[in-house]
């Protein structure tokens, strides 16, 4: 599975997520996607074939949107807000995401998906 980490995420867990092997991209890293807007960004993710972790709820309505629309999407990965606000939040972002990665490895393994990301 291949993961695009939305804009309020660091480009350092994306970072430490591909020195164990992940194929990960943050949004900030990619200068095209940061104009997009959500929609943009959930078109683009499913274009590549990335689910997209976020902690932007707004997410979950595009993607109901597109299901009733007939439409897919690789999947979301929604992060809670706690989690961001932690104090250190980028090791346990980076073992959260990998371990989800080992355990769905599977490269559409949340297709049409929305999961929370689980504290490792």
């Amino acid at each position: 599975m291949r993961l695009l980490l939305d804009e309020h995420l660091s480009p350092h867990i994306a970072e430490g997520l591909r020195a164990r092997g992940h194929d990960v991209v943050a949004l900030v890293e990619r200068l095209e996607l940061r104009s997009a807007g959500d929609e943009g960004v959930l078109v683009a993710a499913t274009g590549e074939g990335r689910a997209l972790v976020t902690a932007d709820t707004d997410f979950v309505t595009l993607a109901r949107r597109a299901s009733a629309a007939g439409d897919h999407h690789s999947g979301i990965v929604l992060v809670s807000r706690g989690l961001l606000l932690a104090r250190r939040p980028i090791g346990p972002m980076i073992a959260g995401l990998d371990d989800l990665l080992r355990r769905l490895p599977g490269e559409h393994a949340l297709a049409d998906r929305v999961v929370w990301l689980e504290s490792p």
